[in-house]
């Protein structure tokens, strides 16, 4: 299989959530309804490492918990919301589609959530970390994961 994408998979998406979890498009307006199903088929390849560590750390953190009974997991849900870091399409062609594509044909990840244009600023900056002991070696590992330094 392949993780759905935007311009091929939209209809297709959008009958299983409306047949699987009885969401209609009248519930919602067409131009959210819309919104909502372009921003998850277009981010869905995404890897935002920061994120990614953010939730490791917790995941690994509760497991410890489970694991080991001396503290209780948190038995709640978490939703972070981030619709802010998503970069606007600039044209009718997908971001992920026309812009993430590497000139090995690989696509990156985080191209599908800021757009290439951040994400070549990215890798053309030269970074410099001083200090790396433990909350140093986490940046510098974010830092690398994220392709900085690497244009």
């Amino acid at each position: 299989g392949r993780m759905p994408m935007y311009d091929k998979d939209r209809g297709a998406f959008s009958s299983l959530v409306e047949s699987e979890w009885n969401v209609s498009k009248d519930n919602y307006a067409e131009e959210d309804w819309n919104r909502h199903c372009r921003n998850f088929l277009r981010t869905c390849r995404a890897k935002f490492v920061p994120l990614q560590a953010i939730f490791a750390a917790i995941a690994s953190q509760e497991c410890l918990k489970a694991v080991s009974g001396l503290y209780n997991p948190v038995h709640q849900f978490l939703l972070y919301d981030c619709d802010e870091v998503l970069s606007a399409p600039s044209s009718k062609r997908d971001v992920g589609e026309s812009n993430a594509l590497l000139s090995d044909g690989d696509y990156t990840g985080l191209s599908y959530i800021v757009g290439s244009e951040v994400e070549l600023r990215l890798r053309e900056q030269k970074i410099f970390v001083v200090g790396s002991g433990a909350i140093g070696c986490e940046i510098l590992k974010n830092i690398a994961a994220m392709g900085a330094g690497t244009g």
